[in-house]
This record gives structure tokens, sequence and C-alpha cells, in this order.
């Protein structure tokens, strides 16, 4: 399936926080109390979802080897060249992360470097192709996880950014450097991530049918205040927590896959990053593999409006 026929959603970021319910529509909103009422039954659940996350804020900044940023030279131990993809293609850096500037979050490195390339193809490196499910995603073909421990070594010279033989397609401009500033937070579990059915037994608009029914109000203004509730951090760049999708999550009941980085699009003119059509790109993982440093089966996915 083409990327283009599944770009097909409008993405809407909500930034409320976790516990409070309002709208730039006016005064005819659920209230606080009542939402707390309508959700008692899965309090304890709710409130056992909540997950250390790191947000980001990007900015133009100067170039640096070791940085945590998107876009920009990255940095290679010398001896190693840039990853190549399927069409023998040198890739491009999407971002990289240093994990002694992280706050700290369980299972991930307290140091070293985590880098993500993709290709610049239409598919900006992700593997839609087949069923489209973790293991299809997880074909590192035309985008690659690379982790370095060790950052004392020389780093290697090579012409940056790659001369492409046809047209560059990718979500960021490779030669600007956007510098990543961290905050630790904890959020509850978003109504786009596929861990929503294991809190409430139902997706999102199952749940919002079942309180309809029960409570009587209005669909829209319920469902709106319900999104307000469950997004306080929906829609942002962030490492760990719970993803968001302008469609559906590539993951099922079972998964072990959980968000590792997620990067959304800004039309900022100093930022300038765009997947696709205002959508959102997320790389998942194991947390046993992620404890482990292994990041050969990262999952990688991007959807979009």
């Amino acid at each position: 399936m083409s990327r283009l026929f599944r770009c097909i959603r409008s993405l809407f970021p909500l930034t409320l926080l976790f516990g409070s319910v309002a709208s730039a529509q006016g005064p005819e909103q659920v209230s606080a109390d009542t939402l707390a009422k309508l959700l008692k039954p899965w309090k304890e659940k709710i409130e056992k979802s909540r997950r250390d996350t790191v947000i980001f804020e990007l900015a133009k900044g100067d170039e640096s080897l070791l940085a945590s940023k998107v876009g920009g030279r990255p940095f290679l131990p010398k001896g190693q060249s840039l990853p190549k993809g399927s069409n023998g293609e040198e890739m491009y850096l999407l971002a990289q992360i240093n994990f002694a500037e992280l706050p700290e979050l369980p299972d991930y490195p307290r140091n070293g470097l985590l880098q993500f390339f993709i290709s610049a193809n239409d598919h900006y490196g992700a593997n839609f192709s087949g069923q489209l499910g973790e293991e299809e995603l997880s074909q590192q073909k035309d985008f690659r996880v690379i982790f370095h421990e060790n950052l004392t070594a020389a780093p290697a010279e090579f012409s940056y950014p790659p001369k492409a033989k046809g047209e560059v397609l990718l979500p960021i401009r490779p030669e600007r450097v956007l510098r990543m500033k961290f905050r630790k937070v904890q959020e509850i579990v978003g109504s786009d991530d596929f861990e929503f059915e294991s809190v409430f037994g139902m997706n999102f608009y199952q749940l919002l049918e079942k309180l309809q029914k029960e409570s009587s109000l209005d669909e829209s203004i319920l469902e709106e205040s319900l999104e307000a509730y469950f997004s306080a951090y929906e829609f942002q760049n962030k490492l760990g927590g719970y993803a968001s999708f302008t469609q559906e999550d590539p993951r099922r009941e079972g998964s072990r896959k959980r968000l590792l980085l997620q990067i959304v699009s800004d039309q900022d003119k100093s930022i300038d990053i765009m997947w696709g059509d205002l959508g959102v790109a997320g790389f998942f993982i194991d947390p046993a593999q992620l404890k482990n440093k292994d990041f050969s089966h990262v999952m990688y996915n991007w959807d979009c409006g």
C-alpha cells in the first residue's frame, strides 16, 4: 500500500495537561469532576499507566558532532562510513541522541550516542511494503539505527550531506542543525497508543460510546473532553512514553515494542520538519533490547494527514 493512500487523516495536536478539560470552543464542556466520575472504574489502571517521558524542543544551533540533534553532520568513528540503503546510496542523519545529555529514563543507556539514519526516498526510508506489520517495519534496509558507546575515538572524515543521484526526498533539511532541549515529564496512556486497550479493555471510540450512553452527554463534547484528557503530550517530540498516530498504531495486542523516539512535523520556518502532510514518525523497540543496547530490531513507522 502506498504512503499516499495511507495519508488520509489530518493531524490536530492537543496539548492540554492531564486532569484538565478545556477548549477554545467555549464554556460548554464536560467538567473535570464529571469526567473523573465517568473514568472512576479505571482510575487505578490509569494511574499505573503513568510513564516517564522526555519531551524535547528543537531550535537552530551550531554544529557539534556529539550533540543531541535533528539533522546536521553525524559523528562516525575513524574507519567507519555512512550507512547505505538498498539502492547503494548513502543515508542521511535524521537524529542522534547523546545519552549523557538526556535526563535519566528507565532502560535507556546513560552514555553513548544513538543515531537514526534514513534514505532519501519517497518513503523516507521506511519499509512500506508487504503487510506493514512489525516484521516488515523493522527491516533496516533503507533506515539504520546505530549505537556508538565509545565517543573518544577520532572522528571519520567524509563528505556531507551525501551526493544523491536523483531527487532528495527527506522530512528534514539535512544541512540544518536543530539542537534538542530536554524536559522530563510523566504521561498517562494516550488514546492513539495500542496499550490504551490494555488499560480500558476497549479502544478509545468504544469507550466514548460506552460513556456517552451511560451519561447521555453530547457525544461531540464528550469526545473532545476525553481527547484533551488523554493528550497532554501527544504529537510532541519525545523519547519514551506513548506514541501518537494520525492514522493507526501498527502494533497489535501482545507486541513488546514501545516508543523509543518520536519526531513530529513542525511548520515553523526555523524548524521545517514535514512528514508527508503534517505527519508524525516513531521508532519502537523491545524494552529488553533497549536495556541490552541492541538496536538491530528497531521498528520505524510514520504516517500523515
